[in-house]
C-alpha cells in the first residue's frame, strides 16, 4: 500500500501534461548547447589538430538530432493529447480534426513549421555525417560546422523568435496571454468548450 505522502510526490496526469511545454523548451535549450559544442569542438579540433575533438563534434551533431527529435515528439504528444494549455496546440488543432490533420498540425503554423524544418535539417545533417564520415575525414569538421550551424539557426528561431512551447495563462482580470513562464496572479487557461 502506498502512503499518502508518496502519492503527493507522484504527479497526476493533468500535472504531467502541464509541464510538457517546459520539458520541450528545456530539450531545445539542451539541443542549442550541444550544437554550440559541436561547432566549437569541430573548429578547435581543426585548429589544434586533435582527432578526439573532431569526433566529439560529430557525436554532438548526433546528440542535436536526438534532442530536436525529442522536442518534436513532445510537441506531437501535446497535439495528440489536445493539451490546450499550449498556445500552439490551441491555435492549430482541435478535437474535431481527423487524425491526418492532427499529424499535419505540427507544421500548420510558423512556430511548429520552424521546429519541423529544423528537425528535418538535423536528420539530414546526421545522415550526411554518418554516410560520408569515413570518406572525407579531412573535410568532416568543416562539414559538421556548416550543417550544425544551419540547425543551430532553426533552434535559435524556435527558442527566441517563434516559440512552439508557450503556455496560455488567464490573468486575474480575465485576459488570456501566452508566455513561457507563469505571470504573477495568473492561472493555467483551459478552454470552456474543450476544443
Amino acid at each position: 500500500m502506498v502512503s499518502r505522502s508518496i502519492r503527493k510526490v507522484i504527479p497526476s496526469k493533468g500535472e504531467l501534461i502541464n509541464i510538457m511545454p517546459d520539458i520541450g523548451h528545456l530539450i531545445l535549450v539542451l539541443a542549442l548547447a550541444c550544437a554550440i559544442f559541436s561547432v566549437a569542438a569541430s573548429l578547435f579540433g581543426v585548429l589544434k589538430n586533435n582527432d578526439a575533438l573532431k569526433i566529439s563534434g560529430q557525436n554532438a551533431s548526433y546528440a542535436v538530432t536526438g534532442l530536436v527529435t525529442l522536442s518534436v515528439l513532445v510537441l506531437w504528444q501535446q497535439i495528440f493529447a489536445h493539451d490546450f494549455h499550449n498556445e500552439y496546440v490551441a491555435n492549430y488543432s482541435n478535437r474535431a480534426m481527423p487524425n491526418l490533420y492532427v499529424v499535419a498540425s505540427l507544421w500548420g503554423g510558423q512556430k511548429g513549421s520552424l521546429l519541423f524544418w529544423g528537425w528535418l535539417l538535423t536528420i539530414y545533417s546526421s545522415l550526411c555525417v554518418f554516410l560520408t564520415g569515413k570518406k572525407n575525414k579531412e573535410l568532416m569538421p568543416y562539414i559538421v560546422t556548416v550543417l550544425v550551424s544551419g540547425s543551430m539557426f532553426f533552434i535559435l528561431l524556435s527558442l527566441f523568435v517563434s516559440q512552439p512551447f508557450e503556455k496560455l495563462w488567464q490573468l486575474a482580470d480575465g485576459n488570456i496571454i501566452s508566455s513561457l513562464t507563469q505571470p504573477l496572479n495568473a492561472i493555467a487557461f483551459t478552454a470552456r468548450d474543450g476544443r
